[in-house]
Formats: C-alpha cells, sequence, structure tokens
C-alpha cells in the first residue's frame, strides 16, 4: 500500500462507464491528481455496466436526455467502439401506434432520422419476426450498440497515460469525512479506504447501485434504489450464427410486451421490463467474493421471466428451439423520478453525485459532470431535470423512492403522458385549504411533492355557462378537463380564488443579506422597501438558471418566492452562493406561509368586506399576515394591530408581488401586517386565515363570500390580482389538533371520563361522560361485566339476576381473572402525548399480581442440588436475582436486582452464589423514571438498583452469606450474527473498547471477541436490527462511532456419524517431557444437546486427575470445524482407552492429546453445515400476502401456518437468519409500509449444499 497515495484534487469512487469516462474528461479539461478508486478488479468491477446490454436507442421525448445521448453516440464512434445495426420498435396495437406517430415529431424536433414501417417492411428488415402479431413498427437507423467497458478502459488510460490519473481496483470505501463550516455547511475532506485514507478536495460519486450507501457516509443522499431488469441469452440459434458478426439484425423492442430482442453474435438476448419491480437494497448485494457471476448478476427469478419469454417466442418463433445459455436478474439504479440524480450533493459541499445513468447516456453525463466541476455549470446542456437539487427532503426518503421507483418501473416502456400524475406515495405537501377544496371536488396535481389544484368539480357548471368544448382527441382529454378553461374565463369576468401554497419562500436576512441578494440577480434588488422584483438569476456561462420573484422587505431582508418545481434547485444555488461569514442567514419559509391569490375584476368588492380601508384605487395588493401579535378586530372591521414598532398596520408601495408572479407587471399599492397572534376575533371574516395545521381546514368564510351570487359585478378593463401570505404557527396548531383528536379516555369500571386540558398531558380531570358517547360506554359496559362474570361466580350470579354489581367487586373480580391468566385487561392512550398513562400505572397496582398472590420462588442449594423454597417475607433469608445490568453515566455501573425474599440494607455483604464471590451493597437505590432515590433498607418484591456490584451479571443470584441459595438463572440464546467493527479514527480506540465493554456487560446477547488472524474485532449479537440499534447507542450514548463490516452469519457445524481416533502428545527435550495418549469416539447428539463428556475408562489406564484435561482439550477442538472453521455443536465425546508416562505426562499433554484425538475424529465422522432458522410472524393486509409469501419463498422460508383475522393476514414462517437480511426494507416496499413483523431465533438446521460449497 505504498504507492497509495495521501491526498488528491478529486477522488472519483467507481470503473463504470460514468466513472472512466469522467476520470478522462476531467483529465482532458486540465484537472490533475485525480484517484479512481473501485472495490471489485478491472476492468469489469462488477457494477451494472458488466451486464449492461449496451444498446442505445436515441429517440426520447425528454429533450435533456435526447442530447446526452446524441452526445454518447459521438463518443462511442469518436473511439470506434460503436456498431450501427439500426432498431425498430413494434406496435402490436394502434394505441401503441399513435405513440409512435408522437415519437415522430419528437425525432424530427432532435434531428434524429427515423420513419414509421408496415408489418412487411419490418419483416424485410428482421425476416425471423412473425408480422402477424405487430401492426407497425418505429425504425431508426442510428440505433446502436456500444462497448461499455472497452469504452471505459480507453477514458481511464487516456487519464493515465496523460500523468492526470492513478487508479486502484479491490479498494473498498469505508468512509467519506467532513467538516463543518462557521455556517453550518458541511465539506469533503477525506475518504477513507481499505487501502488507507485519502484527504481530497473534491469527491465524485459514480459507483451505481451502491451510491446511496456511500453517500450517506458523509450523510449525504443520493436517491436511488437497486432494482432488478431481467435478461437471458438464448441460444444457439442458426439465423443468427450465419451471420458471422456480434449483431447483424437491427435490435428488435416489443414495446406492448416491454421486451426486448438483441443478437449477441449467434445468440439472442431477451430482456424485459415486464415483470413485477424488484428492488433490492444495497446492503443486500453480495460481494465480489460471494456473488456466483458478480454482485450485480443475481439469479434469475425465473417464475417472473417465464411469461415475457412466452411472449419473445410469440413474436420469434426460434427462440422456442434453443436453451437458455445465461439468465440473470441484473441490477440497475431507479430514482423516485426516473431521471438521473446528477450534479454536487445538498447536504455536503464538493461531494458529487453521477449516479442513476445508464450506458446509453453515460459518456455524455460524464463530461456533462467534468464541465460542472470545472466550469461552476455545464456547457453541454442544462441539467435542469437531471440536477440531483430538484428533489425536496420527502422524495429522498427511502420507502418514497422505493414506491416511485415501483410505479415508473413497468413504465420504462411504457406511454406515459406528458401530464400523467403518480400514484402511490402522494399528499406529502398540502395546504391548509387541503380539506376545504377536497370537498368542492379538486382535482390535485402534483408539483414535486405538493398537492395543487388543477381544476374543481365543484364548477362543472361554468362548462355549459362558456360553452367549452371537449378536445378532438383521447390523448388531449387525458389529464385535462373543459372546467379548466371555464374556470378562466368565469375569473377574468368575476372573481377566484386561487391556492399558491406551494410557491417556495425563502427570507434572506442578515447584514450582507442586500450585497448577497444584488449578486444572485440581474435585476437591482436594492430597491425602496416594500418593492417586488421579478429577476432572472444567471449561471457562470451566462446561462439562465432560475427566473423568480425577490421582495426588498427590509433593510437587511429579502425574499425569494420561486415555483414549487424550482424550489429545491433555488435554495441550492443560494446556499452553494452565500457568504459563509455569517452575515448572511438563509431561512425556508415555505412550511410557515400559505398563500392565497384574489384574481378577477370583482376581488376588490370581495376584499372590501374584510376592511374599512378604501380599496377602490388598488389595482394589485398584498396582504402578508402573520399571528403573532394580532388582538382583534373593531367594531368597523379593521384588524386590530400591535406592532412593535409602529403599533398599527404598515403600508407598503409599489408591492406588487403577484402581478409579477403570474406574468403582469402591475405597480399598485399594498398593505401587510406584521403581526403573531394565534388568533383573529372576527372569526366572521377572517376564520379561514387563522392558525391551523397544513392537514386541516378551519372554516372558509372567503370561499363562502366568492360564491355568493350578489359579488357577480360583471367585466372591467383591469384584473386586480391580491395575494394572501399568511404565517402559521405549526407546533401550536399541531398540538391543538392532537388535543381535539385525543382528548381524554373512558374508564368502563368507574364510569367516568379522564379529559386532558394541556398539551404535555400532565394535567387533567374527571368529568361526567359526554352524552354523545353513553350508549356507546353502556354497550362497551356490559360486555366487559359479561366477559368478568364469566370467570366468577358470584359476579355471574348477579348480572343474571340483574342485580347491582359494584365497581369494588368488579375490580377484585377481574384482579383474580388477571391472576389467574383468565382475562387481559386492555387500556388506551399514547405514551407520545402522555395520555393514558395515569390509568395504567393506576391498573399496575389493582390487577396485577404482588408477590404473595403468586408461589414462592424456588432454588438449590448453594454448592448441592437439594430444593430450597423462598417466601417473600421479611424474615426470610435475603435472595435477590440479578436482571438487568446499566452503564451510568453519574453513578457508574448499575445492577437491577428482583428482591424475592428477605431484607439487606446499604453497605452489607452479600453472597453473588452463582460465581461464588462476596460483594457488598454500596448504594441502593429506587429508580424513577427521571430521577433516583437512595434507600437504606431493601424489602421483598421491590425492584432496585445496587451500586458497587463489581462481578454480578444478569442472572446471577444475590443472598445471604449464611444461608446460600441458587435461584434459576436467565438462559440467553448464543448469539446469530456478527459483524467487524473499527474506529473510525485512533481517537476513538480507547473509546470503542470501553463502549463495547460496557455494552457487553448491558447484554447477555451481546458478545465481543478479538480475531487474532485478522485482527478485527467482532461483535455479534442476536439478529440485524440488534447490532443496529447497539451501533447506533454507541453514537448516542458514548459519543464514539466505528466502521461496521457486513453482518454474516454465525453459522455452526455438527457431525452425522460416529468414529474413533487415537491420539499421542509426546515431546522429550532435555529435561523433563510430555506424554498424553488417548482413544476417544465421538457421536452425534440431538440438535440443543450441546457438548457431552463421558470417561469409560476402567482400571486406570489414564489417572483421573487428568481426564478433565482430556474433556477440555476435546472441547477447545470443536471450536473450529473442518468446513468453514465454525463451531462444531451437540457432540458426544467417550473416552474409551489411553496410557500415561509416570514422569512425563501432565494435564497439558492429556489436553493436548484430546485436541488432537478430537480434529483427527471429527475428519472421520462427516460434518455437515448449520445454519441459524428463525421464527417469523409477518402481519399485512390481506392484499399484500401474495406478494408477502413469494418473497418468503425466495427466502427459503417454510410456511408454517396463515391465520385471519378482520382483514388482516397473520404468517408463521421459519426463516434461514442469512435470508432475512434487509427483509424490513423489502417488506416495506411489497407492502407500502403497511405491513409487520417480528423474528426470533428458534434452532440451527442443516444448510443446503450451495451455501456449504462458499465456505
Amino acid at each position: 500500500m505504498s504507492d497509495f497515495p495521501g491526498n488528491a484534487k478529486v477522488v472519483v469512487i467507481g470503473a463504470g462507464i460514468v466513472g472512466n469516462c469522467l476520470v478522462g474528461h476531467l483529465s482532458d479539461l486540465g484537472w490533475n491528481d485525480i484517484v479512481q478508486i473501485d472495490k471489485g478488479p478491472l476492468p469489469n468491477p462488477g457494477g451494472s455496466t458488466g451486464h449492461a446490454s449496451n444498446f442505445i436507442f436515441p429517440v426520447d421525448h425528454n429533450k435533456e436526455m435526447a442530447l446526452l445521448t446524441y452526445e454518447s453516440q459521438e463518443q462511442y464512434g469518436a473511439l470506434g467502439l460503436q456498431n450501427v445495426p439500426g432498431g425498430i420498435e413494434v406496435a402490436r396495437d394502434e394505441v401503441r401506434l399513435e405513440e409512435f406517430r408522437r415519437r415522430m415529431t419528437s425525432a424530427k424536433a432532435w434531428g434524429i432520422e427515423s420513419e414509421l414501417l408496415t408489418p412487411e417492411q419490418v419483416k424485410e428488415l428482421v425476416p425471423f419476426i412473425n408480422e402477424e402479431v405487430i401492426i407497425g413498427g418505429f425504425y431508426t437507423p442510428s440505433v446502436s450498440v456500444v462497448d461499455s467497458l472497452e469504452t471505459g478502459t480507453q477514458m481511464r488510460q487516456r487519464a493515465q497515460e496523460a500523468g492526470s490519473l492513478k487508479v486502484f481496483a479491490n479498494t473498498e470505501v469505508l468512509d467519506i469525512e467532513t467538516t463543518e463550516d462557521a455556517v453550518g455547511i458541511s465539506r469533503v475532506t477525506a475518504v477513507v479506504t481499505t487501502r488507507g485514507r485519502i484527504e481530497a478536495e473534491y469527491v465524485v460519486i459514480a459507483c451505481g447501485v451502491w451510491s446511496n450507501r456511500v453517500a450517506n457516509m458523509a450523510g449525504a443522499t443520493i436517491p436511488l434504489t437497486p432494482a432488478v431488469h431481467q435478461m437471458a441469452d438464448v441460444g444457439p440459434i442458426d439465423v443468427l450464427a450465419e451471420t458471422n458478426s456480434e449483431i447483424g439484425y437491427p435490435i428488435v423492442r416489443d414495446m406492448d410486451t416491454f421486451c426486448y430482442e438483441r443478437q449477441t453474435a449467434g445468440s439472442m438476448e431477451v430482456g424485459s421490463y415486464a415483470h413485477r419491480p424488484i428492488l433490492h437494497h444495497p446492503d443486500s448485494i453480495p460481494s465480489n467474493e460471494e456473488a456466483a457471476l458478480s454482485p450485480t448478476e443475481l439469479p434469475l427469478s425465473q417464475d417472473d421471466f417465464d411469461p415475457q419469454m412466452e411472449q419473445a417466442i410469440e413474436l420469434m418463433e426460434m427462440l422456442g428451439d434453443a436453451e437458455i445459455k445465461y439468465a440473470i436478474d441484473g441490477l440497475l439504479s431507479l430514482t423516485p423520478d426516473a431521471m438521473p440524480v446528477l450534479g454536487e450533493t445538498v447536504e455536503v459541499e464538493n461531494l458529487w453525485s453521477a449516479a442513476a445513468v445508464w450506458v446509453k447516456e453515460g459518456p455524455g453525463i460524464a463530461q456533462l459532470i467534468a464541465e460542472w466541476m470545472t466550469y461552476g455549470y455545464p456547457h453541454i446542456t442544462d441539467p435542469h431535470g437531471s440536477d440531483i437539487a430538484r428533489l425536496y427532503p420527502e422524495e429522498r426518503d427511502y420507502d418514497h423512492i422505493c414506491e416511485r421507483a415501483s410505479e415508473h418501473f413497468n413504465k420504462t416502456y411504457g406511454i406515459v403522458h406528458p401530464s400523467e400524475q403518480w400514484e402511490s406515495n402522494r399528499g406529502q405537501a398540502k395546504s391548509p385549504f387541503y380539506s376545504r377544496e377536497e370537498e368542492l371536488g379538486a382535482v390535485f396535481f402534483e408539483a414535486r411533492v405538493w398537492e395543487r389544484p388543477q381544476w374543481y368539480e365543484h364548477n362543472a357548471s361554468l362548462v355549459e355557462k362558456y360553452d367549452i368544448k371537449e378536445r378532438d382527441t383521447e390523448w388531449d382529454s387525458r389529464w385535462w378537463s373543459p372546467i379548466i378553461n371555464a374556470e378562466h374565463l368565469a375569473l377574468r369576468e368575476n372573481v377566484g380564488m386561487v391556492d399558491l401554497s406551494a410557491f417556495q419562500i425563502f427570507d434572506i436576512t442578515g447584514s450582507g443579506a442586500i450585497e448577497f441578494a444584488e449578486y444572485l440577480a440581474v435585476n437591482k434588488i436594492d430597491v425602496p422597501i416594500g418593492r417586488a422584483v421579478y429577476t432572472p438569476w444567471l449561471t457562470q456561462n451566462g446561462g439562465f438558471h432560475s427566473d423568480l420573484t425577490m421582495m426588498r422587505l427590509g433593510e437587511d431582508h429579502v425574499r425569494v418566492v420561486t415555483g414549487a418545481f424550482d424550489g429545491g434547485r433555488d435554495l441550492f444555488w443560494m446556499r452553494k452562493h452565500m457568504p459563509r461569514d455569517g452575515s448572511v442567514v438563509l431561512t425556508d419559509r415555505t412550511r410557515e406561509i400559505c398563500t392565497i391569490g384574489l384574481w378577477g375584476p370583482n376581488a376588490p368588492e370581495v376584499l372590501q368586506q374584510l376592511t374599512n380601508v378604501d380599496l377602490t384605487n388598488f389595482q394589485t395588493l398584498a396582504l402578508d399576515w402573520t399571528f403573532n401579535n394580532v388582538t382583534g378586530s373593531d367594531s368597523s372591521g379593521n384588524f386590530v394591530v400591535s406592532d412593535a414598532s409602529s403599533g398599527s398596520a404598515l403600508i407598503r408601495d409599489n408591492y406588487s408581488w403577484l402581478g409579477n408572479v403570474v406574468g403582469y407587471q402591475h405597480s399598485g399599492y399594498g398593505y401587510g401586517f406584521e403581526s403573531s397572534a394565534t388568533s383573529v376575533v372576527d372569526k366572521r371574516r377572517v376564520n379561514s386565515f387563522k392558525a391551523v395545521d397544513p392537514e386541516q381546514v378551519v372554516g372558509n368564510d372567503m370561499v363562502s363570500i366568492l360564491s355568493d351570487d350578489d359579488h357577480v359585478l360583471g367585466t372591467k378593463e383591469v384584473v386586480p390580482s391580491y395575494l394572501f401570505s399568511i404565517e402559521k404557527n405549526m407546533y401550536d396548531a399541531i398540538s391543538s389538533e392532537m388535543l381535539t383528536f385525543f382528548a381524554g379516555v373512558v374508564d368502563l369500571i368507574d364510569e367516568k371520563a379522564i379529559v386532558y386540558n394541556s398539551q404535555d398531558g400532565l394535567s387533567f380531570e374527571t368529568q361526567p361522560i359526554p352524552e354523545d358517547m353513553l350508549a356507546e360506554v353502556d354497550s362497551y359496559r356490559k360486555l366487559m361485566v359479561e366477559k368478568i362474570a364469566e370467570t366468577d361466580e358470584v359476579i355471574l350470579e348477579k348480572f343474571l339476576e340483574d342485580a347491582p354489581i359494584s365497581n369494588e367487586e368488579l375490580k377484585s373480580a377481574l384482579r383474580r381473572a388477571t391472576i389467574a391468566y383468565e382475562l387481559v385487561p386492555v387500556f388506551c392512550g399514547s405514551a407520545l402525548q402522555n395520555r393514558g398513562v395515569q390509568p395504567l400505572l393506576d391498573a399496575i397496582g389493582d390487577y396485577l399480581p404482588s408477590p404473595i398472590d403468586v408461589p414462592a420462588i424456588e432454588g438449590t442449594v448453594y454448592k448441592g442440588d437439594d430444593l430450597v423454597v423462598r417466601k417473600p417475607d421479611n424474615s426470610e433469608p435475603f435472595s435477590a436475582l440479578a436482571f438487568k445490568t446499566l452503564a451510568d453515566p453519574f453513578v457508574g455501573r448499575l445492577v437491577y436486582l428482583r428482591v424475592y425474599s428477605g431484607t439487606a440494607t446499604t453497605g452489607g455483604m452479600v453472597l453473588n452464589s452463582t460465581t461464588g464471590n462476596r460483594e457488598r451493597l454500596g448504594r441502593i437505590l429506587r429508580m424513577h423514571a427521571d430521577h433516583r432515590e437512595d434507600i437504606e433498607k431493601v424489602l421483598p418484591g421491590q425492584i432496585i438498583a445496587v451500586v458497587g456490584l463489581k462481578d454480578t451479571s444478569t442472572g446471577d443470584t444475590i443472598c445471604d452469606r449464611d444461608n446460600a441459595v441458587v435461584l434459576e438463572s436467565i438462559s440467553f440464546p448464543e448469539p446469530v450474527v456478527s459483524v467487524a467493527i473499527e474506529p473510525k479514527s485512533r481517537a476513538d480506540q480507547d473509546k470503542l473498547v470501553d463502549a463495547l465493554n460496557k455494552l457487553s456487560d448491558e447484554d447477555p446477547t451481546f458478545k465481543i471477541a478479538y480475531d487474532d488472524e485478522t485482527g478485527q474485532t467482532v461483535m455479534s449479537g442476536m439478529g440485524e436490527l440488534h447490532l443496529e440499534i447497539l451501533v447506533d447507542r454507541m453514537k448516542r450514548e458514548f459519543k464514539v462511532e466505528g466502521n461496521v463490516g457486513k453482518p454474516k452469519v454465525a453459522f455452526r457445524e455438527a457431525i452425522t456419524r460416529a468414529s474413533k481416533a487415537e491420539a499421542k502428545f509426546i515431546r522429550q527435550t532435555g529435561g523433563h517431557g510430555q506424554y498424553g495418549h488417548v482413544w476417544i469416539e465421538i457421536e452425534p447428539l440431538d440438535r440443543g444437546s450441546g457438548f457431552v463428556f463421558e470417561n469409560v475408562i476402567k482400571g486406570g489406564s489414564i489417572p483421573q486427575e487428568y481426564i478433565p484435561s482430556v474433556a477440555q482439550g476435546a472441547k477447545e477442538a470443536l471450536s473450529s470445524g473442518l468446513i468453514g472453521g465454525y463451531p462444531v455443536v451437540d457432540v458426544k465425546v467417550v473416552l474409551l482407552d489411553g496410557s500415561y508416562h509416570d514422569v512425563d505426562s501432565s494435564k497439558v499433554a492429556f489436553q493436548i492429546a484430546g485436541s488432537m484425538a478430537m480434529k483427527t475424529a471429527l475428519g472421520k465422522a462427516k460434518s455437515i453445515l448449520l445454519e441459524p432458522i428463525m421464527s417469523l410472524q409477518v402481519i399485512t393486509p390481506e392484499e399484500s400476502m401474495g406478494d408477502v409469501i413469494g418473497d418468503l419463498g425466495k427466502r427459503r422460508a417454510n410456511i408454517k401456518n396463515i391465520e385471519a383475522e378482520s382483514g388482516t393476514q397473520y404468517i408463521n414462517a421459519s426463516l434461514p437468519l442469512g435470508e432475512s437480511f434487509g427483509y424490513a426494507n423489502t417488506l416495506r416496499s411489497l407492502t407500502q409500509g403497511r405491513a409487520s413483523y417480528n423474528m426470533e431465533f428458534d434452532q440451527y438446521e442443516q444448510a443446503p449444499s450451495h451455501l456449504v460449497e462458499t465456505q
């Protein structure tokens, strides 16, 4: 590793088509000191490029992608690595043929030669096609096939030959380090790899399906998910082999079956996008060592591929006579909107993304990224649609990515309308008026994440009024309604209210605000306060970046208002270019301010009802309402405002925001209220605008006014526009809604309502049951009494006679039934809102058993087998069980005890009968939720925490020294998953060891070990989630971070037949020698039996003092089996015979002889590999059961039974642990987050042969 550099100008992670071309283009643009790394070997490191089909269809409706594809074809051609056989997309129905006609318009617009073909013309070009199943084709002569691996290799070598690049294969990224500047912006500083740490000014992530995982190391996101694209190589086929070329016929895309057929010499590659979406989490992708072919070439899901193969045979019958020679589930990257994710990440400066890129646009995008990094913005084209900054935080959520990727995967060859709306994961951002808009029949379109009304069915009557006709064609009528046109005409004649809350609003404040705003904008922003300016923002080379509105709101305050589709890019642009000296503060106000427009000639008359200010001369009016200091309204309808600066409403001149936004250049007057109360008294007029949860609407007086026919006054020459900007106190509003939805609980026994009157749930009062709930409460109470009566004869008799039953009688009977496990009391509450907690705590005392309600604890005599009973009485000897240990940052190590009998005092000496050690009770603490209380004496039944027990662990018995007892300990299963962990820095080494030791002390199922062979610290636990939680605790509680490897299954080995072995250990040195000789027999035991040792020697051939050493040696040898070095379990060892030497024999010699004999015997006993099997229960909605069961089948699960209850399916199964990794994400994706599961270790079972072969 001596040649691995310690620093570089730029580190490119990934050696696929994008990474390789990128280093070449960076070198061409003058970059030096470039380092490229990939965790796989070269030239094919195992990414998606290695199995790509490598064909390019250049026609695309998207101009940006069409231009990048064209540029890529030019670069492939310049390297001589492109074959141009042409390509034909075939249609099976008229709908697809109509789409081909639309594609012709795009082809002509981008200057790409294309033509429509008849079925006969298609057959002339592809003679083996079945023309009877198609009705036409779309032919593009420039469709090409490229060599992406060789292209990448040549581009990489070009940079190496120029002296600009160093390349390191088989080098995995372990971490990406960042630093934070004075204004909180993170910047990349270094990459930590398996070869060492390298400081870098720039880092580019171009590693395909692993990109997001690598970005996460730096605290950034690259929103994509790995997904399966199935393909198979079918052959040999004579007609193809006769061409004597790699590809002699045009590539065919069977668009209506979502398949393609591409010649590969004498075979045909058949690929499909028609199967169900199959998503993978990056952590589930195998390594190069684990993969049979490569990490992104997974075994084919045959059941998914079979229907597509049948359709391919229908199109080309010759495929039915050939064999599948090679077939895979190939991985590629999908994003939430089906576009690449390119550019500098929004979270970390100088950390760049070049991901979700296909071979067809790879070289062009590599050039785009290189230009972007060099010039500040690319020259080749505007990456507006692929800029990673376009995506809002909601779109970066993993669940959202998976849902959207699942939705658009099958649209890869689909017919997608330009206005087509997403169906999955809608409603992420709504205005406060959403509910009222729904009532009016709003049809919502999505503006990135915002729900925005496109038209209202409530206005359907306007269609007839304005005689609006339907559009001529079905395509033009999709995602459109004649109501839209009618609403526009009505707006020009009358008045209407438009919800503009999707506008993105940002405030620039601070001493440098005006200077920064001037830097951003083309037009002058240093204008009088109250003036709004419509302005472009330009890129470094003078190109258009944005057009938006900027408003001067104060001496050091500028507001930026931009569209919903551009908010992410514009926010990133500001963060990227803002000064770093603290003189500018950038605040996103979008979620705090909702916006409505009041438009039309009659807008002044409507608005006049809300104020006594004369609006006659106003043409454009903007009201900026916040709710900090509004105290009410007077009898004339004036708002009463207590503003700190003027004590009254502020009049603003030339506040022409809305007119500019909608394209008019009005200049008029405006007024605004700077305030912040939580309500306005005049509810009749303004309750639409009081602070509310943005998901809810409280009143709609403005809508009522607008729907009043009295306000239809006729057309005016000028169309005034009014904008209302309403600031909300989000936290109070949402808390208020919580109070509304969860006001309290009803106690069915005492027949009272417990009503909470504070947000923290600490203040409540008992009230009579609300009248509207009396009938329901009475019904449930009768049902409860009936269930209690079934368990108690006295209550039953009274119930049948309809006699009065007191609450005390009910509670006593319920307590007895609970203790007898006959009934389970159920309570309603919310820990988050602290509601229902108090009745639950009371119920614990009322219904759960005290120590005297359960049988006395039993144990065994210390160092004996006799049973001992300890009653929960003060006079009994002290006994307690340690059930938990905890590392407390203030008092040190705490051991929690459950006291069963007797008493003990602070400072007293006790015996740990499990270990035989004496301990002192340093401090005895009674633990509360948020504090601890010192007590001097502990009594039976109490749960306490003790300071000072140094050698006591979970499961140990603490007791009186003179009356020692051993209570039944707590048994813990052995860990089944292991990962390697190492500190992120040398400074963290000691902290990491300390944290691991403390966590291991607290959790008996968590083990740590040091691997001498690899030098790694290995942590083991009960599952993937278990270890993830512990790593998170290290970070939160111990302030130490570690690099964690992939989870590994804790396999075991076992033997299948008996065997015998002899071993002699003889060593003779100058003095005293070593001699040990044993004969042993081993045999397999039932699963779970463990290790059994039996001595059957008679006659003293081995002295008794050496027998335990033989057992110890044999047991130690079982720690490493012959298959994969895993522990061997469930073995019985029988010591048959042996011999000893009077002088040279020793315990060590017989221990070594026992170990040697065991290893020899294992070699004859036919070992098998065992894998851990988990008991799994999946709880899923009925409609998702098929997908869940199908996925479990692929994971080698054994379905035991399925139970149904109220539309919910309970699937009980056993699942190999190795197949469970990443299951949480898969289940979430399959069921849209509606399913849950629980899993625990069950047993070990024999592993299948393919696992054995990989060990």
